[in-house]
């Protein structure tokens, strides 16, 4: 038992990424207003999952599709790819297709003109985040809470989180 304390940041972290099931997640996003519908396989669930917590912050904030600002785009872009990647972790998906494919799929929703360009640039940054401690783990953190735990104050904490991050806070 005091052995657990002597490990490693990253065994923490992938111990975190093994307690919830696709049904678990459905229900966090049902929960929020949004259902992703039949999948033809873990990925396509993994890409609809990670897609649809950007859906989750801009319904929030009222942000009207195809409306939003550059910075809420890139912004929600990076919440795509955290959500990507720990879906991904929690059922054995793809991290670069269900990442990559959410967050173009996001961006075009959104009309954003050059989307790949923009993916790259999003990725660049998302993997500049991961790479650094605090960021990185406030992201999956408030990520894995909002999809593992129900309430108004996990969708409340990870919203704050996005404005820190949109208004360059964190």
């Amino acid at each position: 038992m005091i052995f657990g304390l002597f490990k490693s940041k990253k065994q923490r972290a992938m111990e975190m990424f093994n307690r919830i099931s696709e049904d678990t997640i459905r229900d966090a996003l049902k929960e929020r207003g949004i259902e992703i519908g039949e999948c033809d396989d873990v990925n396509d669930f993994c890409v609809k999952s990670a897609k649809s917590i950007a859906r989750i912050i801009f319904n929030h904030l009222g942000i009207e599709s195809g409306k939003a600002s550059k910075d809420d785009i890139f912004t929600a872009g990076l919440f795509v790819l955290g959500a990507g990647n720990y879906v991904t972790h929690m059922m054995g998906g793809n991290f670069e297709i269900a990442s990559g494919a959410g967050v173009l799929m996001f961006y075009d929703e959104e009309e954003v003109d050059n989307s790949g360009d923009l993916t790259a640039e999003t990725l660049d940054v998302y993997n500049s985040m991961m790479g650094k401690n605090r960021e990185g783990v406030l992201l999956m953190s408030t990520i894995s809470i909002f999809f593992e735990k129900s309430g108004k104050q996990h969708l409340d904490d990870l919203i704050g989180f996005y404005k820190l991050v949109r208004d360059g806070s964190a």
